[in-house]
């Protein structure tokens, strides 16, 4: 991961804290969510959050995220 991102990141979490006074998981994460949406566009990967997924022992779970590969762009 770049030394951009991670700095983009970090401005993000400044202005959050800056601007509610909060330290709290649930206000931070969307800075934490930009920096995998920016991550994951430059490796074609797309960040789908609240994400269901099957385990090999064939159990539903909800992960808060996961970067899935983009398929193909099907044209006409």
């Amino acid at each position: 991961m770049s030394k951009q991102y991670i700095n983009e990141y970090r401005a993000d979490l400044d202005r959050l804290r800056a601007y509610t006074g909060s330290r709290r998981e649930s206000v931070l994460r969307e800075a934490f969510k930009d920096l995998l949406k920016r991550w994951g566009k430059s490796q074609d990967l797309l960040l789908v959050a609240e994400h269901d997924m099957i385990t090999p022992m064939k159990t539903r779970i909800n992960v808060d995220g996961a970067l899935l590969q983009t398929p193909p762009v099907c044209r006409p």
